[in-house]
C-alpha cells in the first residue's frame, strides 16, 4: 500500500494537532455520542468544546474530519491508518499519538480496530482519551486489557468535580479532569500551550491528568 492509497482509504491524512508532540486521528465533535448529550449540559467540559472552534471550523478542516468519519469502515482501515502513523511518525522522528483530538468512539468495533492499530505499532506510545465509558467496559469485559502502549483515559463529565471512580475496571484505566485540582496538573499553559516535553498523558503511570478549562 502506497502513502496516498492509505490517505484515500482514511479519507484524509492524520491530524496534526498544534499542542501535541507528533501526530492524531479526529472525526467531527458532533459525531461523539456521550460528548453530544453533556455539550448540552452547562459546566462540563463539552459544553465549550474546543473541537468546535477556531481552526477545527475552518471548511477544510471539517471536510476532512468528516471524511475520516465515513470512511471508518473501510476494510483496509486498520492497515491503512498504521502506514500513516509509521511513515509520519518516522519523518517527523516522533513516538507518540493522540487519538480523538476531536470527536470520540463510535463503537466498540472502533475501539477493537484501534487497539489492532496499536498492536501494530508497538514502539508508538499511543493515548486514547473518551467519554465512552461503555465501550471500554464491553472490551475489557471480553479481552482482559490494552496493549501496553495504549493509555486509555475517561475524560470526566463536570469541570471542578474529583476524578472518574473507575473501580470496575481494576486499574487498567486512567483518568483525567478538567479544573478538579488532583493528580498531575497539565503544564501546557506554562508553555504557550505546548506539551512541550511533557508526555503525562501517555503515561499509565500517571493515574490522573488535570487539565485547566480551554
Amino acid at each position: 500500500m502506497r502513502v496516498k492509497d492509505a490517505v484515500r482509504i482514511l479519507g484524509a491524512d492524520l491530524s496534526k494537532p498544534s499542542k501535541m508532540p507528533g501526530f492524531g486521528f479526529s472525526i467531527p465533535a458532533d459525531a461523539c455520542i456521550t460528548g453530544s448529550k453533556l455539550a448540552l449540559i452547562p459546566g462540563t467540559p463539552c459544553h465549550k468544546c474546543y473541537a468546535k472552534r477556531g481552526n477545527y471550523t475552518f471548511s477544510s478542516v471539517q471536510a476532512g474530519l468528516n471524511k475520516r468519519l465515513t470512511n471508518l469502515n473501510h476494510e483496509l482501515w486498520v492497515d491503512a491508518v498504521v502506514l500513516l502513523i509509521e511513515r509520519r511518525c518516522k519523518s517527523k522522528g516522533v513516538s507518540h499519538f493522540r487519538w480523538f483530538d476531536a470527536g470520540d468512539l463510535q463503537g466498540l468495533w472502533h475501539l477493537r480496530n484501534i487497539v489492532k492499530v496499536c498492536e501494530l505499532t508497538p514502539h508508538i506510545n499511543h493515548w486514547l482519551p473518551t467519554q465512552e465509558r461503555g465501550f471500554i467496559s464491553k472490551y475489557l469485559s471480553e479481552y482482559g486489557s490494552f496493549p501496553d502502549n495504549l493509555c486509555v483515559r475517561v475524560s470526566g463529565v463536570k469541570i471542578g468535580s474529583p476524578p472518574p471512580k473507575l473501580h470496575a475496571f481494576n486499574g487498567m484505566v486512567k483518568t483525567s479532569s478538567v479544573g478538579s485540582g488532583a493528580g498531575f496538573k497539565c503544564e501546557a499553559k506554562s508553555r504557550d500551550n505546548q506539551c512541550g516535553p511533557c508526555r503525562a498523558c501517555w503515561d499509565t503511570n500517571v493515574p490522573n491528568v488535570d487539565y485547566y478549562q480551554h
